[in-house]
């Protein structure tokens, strides 16, 4: 076998379909989808200047409850407030993140406001 045989090999078998990676990609495809509706809906509700703490509760309790926040909405909502891709294992650690990436910037929203007047 030379070496030129050997490439050869590899690109015909790289260029050979695989039914299976084909179910999987299209698989992956369908979860991936995510309604931009309630995305859109989430993401400006939880970006809000105005946003305080009971208002974050009750805002992350129904998006908890939620039956259409799936993960392709949750994943996409975390990624929108954080502006960092994420994968996430199931719900409650994309709700985890969500929760995380809100609460810092109400942390710091309060702590600038504290100290606005300082300087």
């Amino acid at each position: 076998l030379t070496v030129s045989e050997f490439c050869n090999r590899i690109e015909n078998s790289a260029h050979a379909p695989n039914p299976l990676i084909g179910q999987a990609l299209k698989a992956k495809g369908r979860q991936a989808v995510a309604d931009d509706a309630l995305v859109s809906h989430y993401v400006g509700s939880l970006s809000a200047t105005n946003l305080d703490r009971p208002t974050f509760q009750t805002i992350l309790a129904d998006l908890e409850a939620n039956k259409n926040a799936k993960m392709p909405e949750l994943t996409t909502i975390a990624i929108q407030l954080s502006g960092v891709e994420a994968k996430f294992k199931n719900k409650s650690d994309a709700l985890a993140k969500i929760d995380a990436i809100v609460r810092r910037r109400l942390d710091t929203d309060r702590r600038l406001a504290g100290t606005s007047g300082a300087f």
